[in-house]
């Protein structure tokens, strides 16, 4: 679903100069589930041209509940793995990569803003990846 949401959007007006419209917080809970089945995606607020990468990582970050509380490094790079397949993206190194590089940049953010507790919550984030991306790119 991902895929023809990117699909659709590529070229358009509303993509401007950019790859593909991003929603730019896809996950399960911006998403409407008949059943087990996606069918719709909410909360457009964040909505803005942008890239496949970026958005497909964000979504992989959060479906595939990337981190700490996500179970065992080889079911998490088993799901990275399979929303890559799902989507057709043929790079799952370069997806584990963006993750990592957003959440240094929300770190870094939050740091500028003067938000110490964000920014303490992003560093727990960016250490995991820290010691566990490079399993995550062996086993996906």
């Amino acid at each position: 679903m991902i895929r023809q949401f990117h699909e659709a959007t590529a070229g358009s007006a509303l993509a401007a100069d950019a790859e593909i419209v991003a929603h730019n917080e896809l996950g399960p809970h911006n998403t409407v589930f008949a059943g087990d089945e996606p069918v719709a995606f909410i909360d457009w607020d964040d909505a803005a041209p942008g890239t496949r990468l970026f958005d497909l990582s964000n979504a992989v970050w959060s479906f595939a509940n990337v981190g700490e509380d996500g179970g065992p490094v080889r079911e998490q790079a088993r799901l990275v793995r399979l929303m890559c397949d799902a989507y057709g993206w043929e790079d799952p190194h370069a997806i584990v990569d963006e993750i990592h590089a957003d959440l240094r940049r929300a770190r870094a953010n939050h740091e500028r803003a003067g938000r110490p507790k964000a920014r303490d919550i992003f560093q727990e984030m960016v250490a995991w990846m820290d010691t566990h991306a490079n399993d995550l790119k062996q086993l996906v």
